[in-house]
């Protein structure tokens, strides 16, 4: 390829030219077709191609390609909006955005107009609490929020340190002592502690990923965790926010729910587990046009039709009727032929695969996830749990499985920010159990060979 006027996000080696993308194989200029294992990053939720998303894109272009969503709403939105509000009634109005970042930052701005609208102007509310080792988006806000080391790193002295706290994330396979339970109880009182020191009147919101994505490989939260967090935030009267931009939209479901806070607390009330303010992205489009959203508890609609009656955000292709149309016809897909259900019974199959196949080989310390998002962290005493004292083994299991045809995500510093290997796959919830056989099989070997 000659040389490009794109700035990639390596200047000194350019990314693969991509010349199809059909189901889970995207094919390179070289002509070699390789298995997408990760759905990109957990986004092709329905594989690539699909000619009826095409269709309904195309549709929406013929009628209604773009309009301002300051003066007009359009059917693809409100129906988008219906469909992916079903199963649930806490969340009750979606605002459609165009990146999980975008949503991320909408979610802040709505959580201090929150507090603006129900204590007046001079509330003292404007303090946030998230955790480290998260991942909440790439704008100097979402990464204030988030505790990505890497990603941070350059932009530490321009992000926000004081108005932005973070605490342990909940991380049971390095920081677990005692049960399972008292380990949930250190990490409620550690929050409950924060929200004192700062003052419960100063917080706004408790921010978390119930089931970490890319800083941590695919950590799910504590039995008991989630339900906690939630009586906490009503006890001192903050917001419960929940990043389900990578695990969200069907990733991790039991097979009834498209949110991760409801598939991963299944004998819970929806009272007792669900947030007050929810972000979604990657499946949600499946890839196929830009979008991501922030869903909105009827708690918090509320307060704002009470006050001013308005939400002060917008971006320019806020709503885009294009977009949501085609994240319509992913989500009716989904809908319409059951993939909750399939997924569910996928996720169980890739489970019990990388249980049986991955765990006992060497330098693989942990695997953990739900549904069809799974991690693999990789160690160099599987005894003591030590990271390798340099990154770079999981990209080497990448690259191998790469050159073996399958695609997975490499994650990096996870054990403390710094050090810490791991590997994610995401297959698509349209999978067959012998794709994901295959996808196990080539991971075992790319790891097999990556430890000689």
């Amino acid at each position: 390829m000659p040389q490009s006027s794109v700035l990639y996000r390596s200047l000194h080696e350019s990314p693969l030219l991509a010349t199809s993308a059909t189901n889970q194989f995207i094919t390179n200029e070289n002509g070699h077709e390789v298995r997408d294992a990760i759905g990109g990053a957990a986004v092709s939720c329905i594989g690539h191609g699909d000619h009826r998303v095409i269709a309904a894109i195309t549709k929406q272009l013929q009628s209604v390609d773009w309009v301002n969503s300051a003066f007009y709403t359009t059917s693809a939105a409100e129906e988008l909006a219906t469909l992916i509000l079903r199963d649930q009634s806490t969340l009750t109005r979606a605002l459609f955005v165009s990146s999980g970042s975008e949503a991320m930052e909408s979610t802040l701005k709505l959580c201090r107009q929150y507090f603006v609208e129900k204590e007046g102007n001079d509330t003292p509310r404007c303090h946030f609490i998230a955790r480290r080792q998260s991942y909440h988006g790439t704008t100097l806000g979402a990464l204030s929020v988030g505790g990505h080391t890497f990603r941070r790193a350059l932009f530490e002295p321009i992000l926000d340190h004081e108005h932005f706290h973070k605490i342990s994330p909940c991380y049971a396979y390095r920081d677990q002592v005692g049960t399972e339970e008292e380990y949930t109880e250190t990490l409620i009182t550690e929050l409950v502690d924060m929200i004192e020191e700062i003052g419960p009147e100063k917080v706004i919101a408790f921010i978390f990923e119930p089931i970490v994505g890319a800083a941590l490989a695919c950590v799910p939260a504590t039995k008991g965790y989630i339900p906690s967090v939630r009586e906490v935030c009503n006890r001192y009267g903050i917001l419960m926010v929940v990043d389900e931009v990578m695990c969200g939209m069907g990733r991790c479901t039991d097979g009834y729910s498209l949110h991760a806070w409801k598939s991963t607390n299944p004998d819970c009330s929806e009272e007792s587990v669900a947030p007050d303010i929810q972000t979604v992205g990657k499946g949600l489009g499946g890839g196929y046009l830009p979008i991501a959203a922030v869903l909105v508890s009827k708690k918090v609609i509320d307060v704002l039709t009470a006050g001013s009656g308005t939400f002060i955000n917008g971006f320019t292709y806020q709503s885009h009727p294009t977009s949501c149309a085609a994240a319509l016809a992913v989500q009716s897909i989904i809908k319409d032929e059951s993939l909750l259900s399939m997924a569910a019974g996928l996720g169980k199959e890739l489970k019990d695969q990388m249980i049986r196949k991955i765990a006992p080989l060497p330098h693989v310390g942990n695997i953990r996830g739900a549904g069809l998002f799974w991690g693999v962290e990789f160690v160099e005493d599987k005894i003591t749990r030590a990271p390798f004292k340099k990154t770079g083994f999981a990209k080497k299991v990448a690259d191998c499985a790469l050159q073996m045809g399958v695609q997975v995500y490499v994650c990096e510093g996870i054990a403390d920010g710094i050090l810490g290997d791991a590997v994610i796959v995401a297959p698509a919830y349209t999978s067959r159990i012998e794709e994901i056989v295959t996808i196990v099989d080539v991971l075992k070997s790319a790891i097999s060979v990556s430890c000689t």
